[in-house]
């Protein structure tokens, strides 16, 4: 038996895969021949047999069902979870990632500063980066329009 990892996704529409073989929507979760796995719904949607990553054909003939492991801690689903949104926002707008970062805020406030937790805490320093950068990004996209600005001023007012 082939089994998945409790935080793995679909890689198609990245929800995470369901351990409760009840959902037919989700439910079972498909390893294709060249080793992509997805979930049974985003794979009935492929018009091409061909893998959306790699682009490699397969059969429906060659499908094998996997079964998601059940997370003996849920701390570690939690830890996963909030890493997840943590990445999927990066790209948000400001109040989304501020929801997220005072949700992983209060997690890991409650959580005593242990090692078990550092990919959390690491994500949100790498995110914490990518924030200052992107803000250092814009405040040189100003300056430079300003820059640009004042040399056309002056360039009007030499030709004048």
């Amino acid at each position: 038996m082939l089994v998945l990892d409790p935080s793995s996704c679909c890689d198609i529409c990245l929800d995470p895969y369901d351990s409760n073989d009840s959902n037919p929507e989700g439910s079972p979760h498909l390893i294709i021949s060249c080793g992509h796995i997805f979930c049974k719904r985003c794979l009935s949607k492929i018009i091409s047999m061909e893998c959306p990553l790699c682009r490699k054909f397969f059969s429906l003939n060659n499908l094998q069902r996997l079964y998601v492991e059940q997370p003996e801690d849920p701390d570690r689903m939690k830890k996963y979870d909030l890493m997840r949104k943590l990445v999927l926002t990066c790209d948000s707008k400001e109040e989304d990632i501020v929801a997220v970062r005072e949700e992983v805020d209060v997690w890991l406030g409650s959580k005593v500063k242990e090692g078990k937790h550092c990919s959390v805490r690491k994500t949100v320093e790498i995110l914490d980066r990518l924030q200052r950068v992107k803000d250092q990004k814009r405040r040189h996209k100003r300056e430079i329009k300003h820059l640009k600005r004042s040399a056309m001023r002056k360039e009007q007012e030499l030709l004048e």
